[in-house]
This record gives C-alpha cells, structure tokens and sequence, in this order.
C-alpha cells in the first residue's frame, strides 16, 4: 500500500470513524424520519468529535464499515447525505481486506442510485482501492463475470467510473501498464470509455504524443477510435489550439454524414464550449445533419462568452435563424447600447426578428423607454412583437403611467390578435377595469380570453369584480380552467372566503372542482389550517378537499401525504392518490416509503401496485 498518499487522506476519515454513534444518537432524538434534521444533528455532531484528539485517527475493518454503512441505511434517507458519508467511509476503509472493497462496491450500486454524486462516489472508490490493494481492486471491478453482458446503463456507468478511478491512480506508477490494463477488459463500452479517459489524460501534458499514440491503438471498431480521436480535441485545445484544429481537419469528414456519427458529437460541443472560435474553424465546414445541429450548438455556447463575435460567425452562415436571434439576445443582455448599435446597421427583416429580444431587454432597466422605441418600431412597420414585450413588464413596475400609455394606443389597434395582447396587458396594469371598457377595445371572438385574464389579475384586489368577470366567460372550457385559477389563487388568499363561494356554484361537478382548488391554494400556505378544515366537510366535498390537500404536500412531505390519503372515502380516488404518492416517494425515500406500506391496511393489489413504484 501507498502508505504516504493513503496516510494524507485518513485525516478525512475522522468524522466517518464516528458515524455509527452519531446515527444512534439520531435515533434516540426522534430524527430518523427527518432526512434535513438528521443530516444538520449529524454534522454538527462530527465537528464535535473533530476535536476529541487523534487517538481514532485509523482505518476501518470490515466489520466497523458494515456497521457504519448500516448506520446509513438506518437514519439518513437522503440521498445525497448518504452519498457524502459513504465517500468519508471510503476515505478512511482499510481496503487490504478485498471484502471491504466488495462491499462498499455494493452499498454504492444499491444504495446510491438517487444522489448526483453516485458516479464521483463509484470513481472515489476506485482510487482508494487501488492505492491499497492494486490487484484486488482491478480483478473485483473488472471481473467480466460479476457484471452480465446485459447490464444496465447506470450500473454500466458505475462500473466504468470505478474503474476510471483505479486507472488514474495506476497512470501514476505506470501510463504503459494502465492502458494495457484497459485494453483487456471485455466489454467494449468499459474499455472505449477507458481507453479514451487514459487518452485524455495523457493529452493534458502531452497532447501531440497522446494524439499519435491513440491512432494506434486496435480499436474494435472504426467509430471507436473517431469518438476517442474527438474527445481529444477539448483536452489538445487548451494547450494547443491549432494541434487541436489539425486533429479535427484529419478526421474523415464522410464519417458526419452516417447515423452513427451523432454518438461522437460530445467531443465537439465540449471542444466549442473550451475554445468556440477556433471550434468553429472546423464546425462550419461540417456536412449533413451533424454539422447543422453543431453549428446551433456553437453559437449558443459562444453566445455565453462573447455574443458580439458569435453573433458575426452566425450571420456568415445559412439557415441559422434561431441561433442569430439567441446571440442576439445573448448580446443585449451583455450591452444593450452595442445591440442598439448593431439593431439600427441591420437589415429590415433582422430589425424585425430582433425587435422583441432588444425591447426585453430594455423594458428590465427603463420598460417606458423601451415601451416608446417599441411603439416607434410598430409605426415603421416593423410590428408590434416589441410593444409586447416591454408593456407587460412596465404594467408591473409603474401600472398608472402603463395604463395611460395602453389607453392612449388602443384605438388605433385594428388587429384583433394585437387588441387582445394589449388590453390583456392593460389588465395587468388595471385590474379593476369595468367589463364593459374591455368589451369595446376587442372583439368578440376574443371576449372569454379576456375575462379569464381578468378573473386571474383581479382577485388580489377585488375579488368581486373577479367572479363577475368568470360569469361572463362563455366557453365550457375556459371558465372551468377560469374556475380553478381563481379558487387557487382566492385559497392562498382568504381561504374561508374562497370556500363559501366554491360550495355556492350551481354545477356539482363545478363545486367539487373548486374546493379541490381552494384547498390547493390553502394548503400551500397553511397546510395545517386546512387540514384542521375538513372535518367541517360533507363526505364528497371532504373527499375533493383532500385531493387538493394531498397533491399540494405530496413532494414535501409524502408520508403525511399518504397518511392524509387514508382518510379519502372513494377507494378508486384514495387509490389514485396513494400511486401518485409513491410514485415521488418510492424514489426519495424507499425505506420510509416501504415501511409505511408494511403497516398500512391495504386490499393486496394495491400493495402490489404501490410496492412496484419503490426501486
């Protein structure tokens, strides 16, 4: 073992070395079923036994880590918590015993299938390996008979990380030894991905040799060796920009055109991520449907960095309307006196198509301004997709002066389309606008689009005015839709108001509808107010209540949510709930999910169907 780079990192494995007492003192404070209070008492307790002295400062057993990985599994089912105390454990795991190696293996493939990090963890666990035990670790991990043919792809990527990271460590003592290493794994998918990651390594001290000696290498099959020679390109451009544009120019550029050539396309849009106007040196020259997409990708990465040159290479090229528009946009947010500059040189179409971003873009810093060039721009004949866009935003910051504006410009509207955007934006600006001002400014056909904008805007301040304006709704579907916007919106607001007026509605279908939405709007903000309501129910109302009640809480707290569940007297509508439940918190939390199912009272198929939905 490498005692000298092992010995830097037990430091690390301090805090792990405590973990089981900290997750017994978890469990006897009641935490155990609050992923959020048992990470902050656990890290709050490993800062404590920081400071106990460096008498535990030693590496784990086997049966230390079997425990501590139990203590995981018992109080913390958040994942990305567990996943952080797993990578303690591995820091500091003896990995001379190969069952420790195994069964850490094991508890990072089952346990950790939920955390962002699982992939890092896999790669973490290759290096510490390996640095202990080298012909363990690598006989384990690439053992062709542990893992079928027929894998999955997460499991693939799992054990394709692990054994980068015992590869990386190797590269250290033998560059030669390691790619031999890759070579006789028997998957092709592991050893194409370890292969190139060896490549891309060497290329960063050495990228012309890495390069030359990666054209060598025997290859299955021929599109093996061109996405490893593409993944080259970001990792050679770093150091060698034009080494890197050679590289791309060498490549058979047939190749784009085949339906295989899109497996290799990660390479380029990392490449024009590192280095975009030297990428673009050989993406606009890229045949077929590969180079089309290549080319969008590049101007929106390139946009990031500097729209104006991105913005130039755009518009020397064909058919690139979409990313034009985006490093535009890319552009004024940047500098809108350069995109006013660059708008007033454009032609008439551009202006056009450019018109809207610019006044977006305006309207955040100056909407009036932006509101006046916009209205200037619709009288050159330019359209009114700008006024559009900047009047929304100014009927929020300065509603009278919007009003006024809005007021002043309507009449010479002809356009239905147009009439309707703007008196929807006057609404905005006006909500307690009488229905009969706003039936003159549009037309007909348009009249239920504007009620329903106004059932929306109007209930923070006059909810009267509000119902009126869903009384004039004609068509089925917009006033239902109508219906529950303004019963959420009304619960946030004054939910016993709210509810009153949803059990007065003259369509049963209509009344449960909407108390299923004022109890969506109560429950967001009072979720326990609302709860304590439902005894005041009748039965079916009770039954909506809750449905509104459980779909708002599910995500945050989904045993409450399955619990509340229970209580809903239509077993088809509590069944429907539950699988909605489990379906987030099969995934989030399997153990509190299976637990509850263990001891809830269920008619079996249900359990079975329930049961399916946890990984």
């Amino acid at each position: 073992m490498d005692t000298s780079r092992r010995g830097l990192r037990i430091a690390t494995g301090l805090a792990a070395a405590t973990f089981l007492v900290l997750a017994a003192r978890t469990l006897r404070n009641g935490l155990s079923t609050k992923p959020s209070e048992a990470a902050t008492f656990i890290e709050a307790e490993l800062g404590n036994v920081a400071t106990e002295g460096s008498a535990t400062r030693r590496l784990f057993d086997a049966r230390e880590v079997e425990r501590q990985l139990a203590g995981i599994l018992t109080a913390i089912p958040d994942w990305e918590t567990r996943a952080l105390q797993a990578k303690r454990i591995i820091e500091s795991a003896d990995f001379s015993d190969p069952s420790i190696g195994a069964m850490l293996w094991d508890f990072v493939v089952r346990n950790l299938e939920g955390a962002s990090s699982t992939l890092e963890t896999s790669q973490l666990l290759g290096r510490h390996w390996v640095i202990a035990d080298r012909s363990a670790a690598w006989g384990f991990l690439s053992d062709p008979e542990r893992i079928p043919l027929g894998f999955d792809q997460s499991l693939a990527l799992q054990n394709l990380f692990a054994l980068r990271g015992v590869l990386i460590e190797w590269t250290e003592w033998d560059r030669g030894e390691a790619l031999q290493l890759a070579r006789t794994v028997t998957s092709a998918y592991l050893r194409e991905g370890l292969l190139t990651e060896l490549y891309r390594r060497w290329a960063q001290s050495d990228p012309e040799t890495a390069w030359m000696e990666a054209l060598k290498e025997d290859f299955t099959e021929e599109v093996q060796r061109f996405r490893t020679e593409v993944s080259l390109l970001p990792v050679i451009s770093r150091k060698d920009p034009s080494l890197a544009l050679r590289l791309a120019r060498s490549l058979p550029s047939g190749f784009w055109e085949t339906s295989e050539s899109f497996s290799a396309t990660s390479g380029l849009h990392e490449w024009a991520r590192e280095n975009p106007a030297w990428a673009a040196r050989y993406i606009e020259g890229m045949p077929g449907f590969a180079g089309e997409g290549m080319r969008s990708s590049l101007v929106g990465v390139w946009s990031e960095k500097d729209p104006a040159a991105a913005l130039d290479w755009a518009l020397r090229q064909r058919n690139l309307a979409g990313p034009i528009q985006e490093a535009f946009g890319a552009l004024a947010r940047r500098s809108l006196t350069d995109a006013l500059d660059r708008y007033a040189g454009g032609t008439e179409p551009l202006q056009k198509a450019w018109a809207p971003a610019l006044a977006l873009q305006w309207a955040s810093s100056d909407p009036a301004s932006a509101s006046a060039w916009a209205l200037r721009q619709r009288e050159a004949g330019l359209g009114s997709n700008a006024l559009l866009q900047s009047l929304p935003i100014w009927a929020q910051a300065d509603p009278s002066a919007a009003a006024e504006f809005i007021r002043g410009i309507l009449p010479q509207v002809t356009d239905s389309s147009e009439q309707l955007a703007l008196a929807r934006a006057w609404v905005v600006a006006e909500p307690g606008l009488s229905l009969d001002q706003l039936r003159s400014v549009v037309a007909p056909e348009n009249h239920d689009a504007l009620f329903a904008d106004v059932v929306q805007n109007g209930i923070a301040s006059d909810p009267s005015a509000a119902r009126a304006a869903l009384e004039r709704i004609v068509d089925p579907g917009t006033r239902r839709t109508a219906t529950s916007g303004l019963a959420v919106r009304w619960g946030q607001q004054n939910p016993l108001q709210a509810l009153e007026w949803a059990q007065t509605l003259a369509s049963r279908v209509d009344q449960e509808s909407a108390i299923r939405s004022v109890f969506e709007g109560w429950a967001t903000r009072q979720p326990e107010a609302a709860a304590s309501h439902l005894s005041n129910l009748e039965a079916s109302q009770r039954d909506q209540a809750l449905v509104g009640l459980v779909q708002t809480v599910m995500n945050q707290a989904p045993a409450d949510a399955a619990n509340r569940s229970l209580q809903v007297s239509d077993p088809a509508l509590q069944a429907q709930l539950l699988e909605s439940t489990f379906q987030r918190w099969g995934r989030s939390h399997p153990t509190a999910a299976a637990a509850w199912l263990d001891q809830a009272r269920l008619p079996a198929g249900l359990v079975d169907r329930l049961r399916s939905r946890i990984p």
